[in-house]
């Protein structure tokens, strides 16, 4: 599915009965004023259904009404895929359900081309693609690198100079480049909010566990999504980080997508658990209490290095 198409949902379907000294009438009150209230504030809530069942019509159900609740999913893209051999990692994560991908480059251009076709023909003309220069280019060699892989219809180009470069060269380079630039984790305060605010990158990414947080950074997310830019959360790390950043993604609105380490990393798995399914390139936003995970502490004890 396009990330610019409309944003798909889960439905979860919750079975309630009152408790036995409540009356029908007292159930009802509560299920429809304190309750309901309280689902509102669901993060990612998109629709809200409630269904009474009409006990002395219907006194063999064993349940007094069931809610539906609809949910946005937020689209993640496999990040993290290496330039040796990068087709057959990332055919083994589209087998598990992603659909974008995000492949490092820079080293060399007859290899990133090689490495940008061969995930191109691998894993076929929908799946999205993107690649990160993690800063390793000059202005010259990076307008080289975006003329030779315009053809692949990649969605941005991020990182190719360094944050430190003269802006103009970031115009020069944003103007001649048909692949839209990405970047942002590695700035912070104003220079991130200006970067949100104008017109040389097209997909803003802070990396909240760099600069900001939250609470930082739901500005710059906002003036992304207002300038009708992408804002795409940097996320390389553990659990804690890739949930609150899927939170402030579902927060932002826009068609951002949020980027999701598929390398073995107890640090996301034992935190995360089984609340990320990928299908469909898409995630669920949980909605439980704080971040939405129960982190399995039992078993990430034995990464502990301080002493208990």
């Amino acid at each position: 599915m396009s990330q610019t198409q409309a944003k798909t949902f889960t439905k979860r379907l919750g079975i309630l009965c009152k408790r036995d000294d409540m009356t029908h009438e007292q159930f009802v009150a509560h299920w429809m004023g304190t309750h309901a209230a309280l689902c509102k504030k669901l993060p990612g809530l998109r629709r809200y259904s409630v269904n009474l069942v009409d006990r002395e019509r219907f006194a063999a159900f064993g349940y007094d009404g069931f809610s539906e609740l609809w949910f946005d999913t937020e689209a993640v893209y496999a990040t993290g895929i290496n330039p040796d051999g990068p087709e057959h990692f990332a055919l083994a994560r589209q087998a598990e359900g992603h659909r974008a991908f995000k492949l490092k480059i820079g080293f060399g251009e007859a290899q990133d081309l090689r490495n940008v076709r061969a995930l191109r023909e691998a894993l076929g003309r929908e799946a999205e693609l993107m690649v990160d220069a993690n800063q390793a280019l000059d202005l010259a060699g990076a307008m080289r690198v975006a003329s030779l892989l315009a053809p692949f219809g990649l969605r941005w180009l991020e990182e190719p100079l360094r944050v430190d470069r003269p802006a103009a060269e970031w115009a020069c380079l944003a103007e001649a480049s048909g692949t839209a630039l990405a970047g942002g984790e590695n700035l912070r305060g104003a220079d991130l909010l200006a970067a949100a605010e104008g017109g040389v990158l097209r997909v803003i990414q802070p990396d909240i566990t760099k600069w900001g947080g939250i609470t930082g950074n739901a500005p710059v997310a906002a003036a992304a999504v207002r300038r009708g830019k992408s804002f795409c959360p940097h996320v390389f790390g553990g659990g804690v980080a890739l949930l609150a950043s899927l939170h402030l993604l579902a927060a932002a609105g826009g068609d951002g997508t949020l980027e999701f380490d598929c390398h073995p990393n107890a640090a996301r798995e034992l935190v995360v658990g089984a609340l990320l399914p990928v299908r469909d390139g898409r995630v669920p936003v949980p909605d439980g209490p704080g971040l939405g995970a129960t982190p399995d502490l039992e078993a990430l004890s034995r990464y502990r290095t301080w002493p208990a």
